[in-house]
């Protein structure tokens, strides 16, 4: 009999692991770029070219949801829009 403990995990348990930690990751970075954008001041969101409306539905957006994406026509200069 096999202590689990000292066992390792499967291939695809191990693949689990991953996705969930980059999942973790990946809300806790959504969750700081909000607090973020939150604090940032009005004349840094019209630089990034944010209106109150957006900021605020930005902001109160939950940290597992994606955040908005960039139009191809109103993406800043050098940013890759996601498909």
């Amino acid at each position: 009999m096999t202590d689990l403990a000292l066992s390792r995990p499967t291939p695809r348990a191990h693949r689990r692991m991953s996705r969930l930690a980059a999942l973790l990751a990946r809300w806790l970075r959504n969750h700081r770029t909000r607090l973020d954008l939150r604090d940032l001041p009005p004349h840094l969101l019209a630089d990034i070219g944010l209106s109150e409306d957006e900021w605020r539905a930005e902001c109160g957006r939950a940290f597992w949801r994606e955040a908005r994406r960039w139009p191809d026509a109103a993406a800043p200069p050098g940013l890759r829009t996601c498909r």
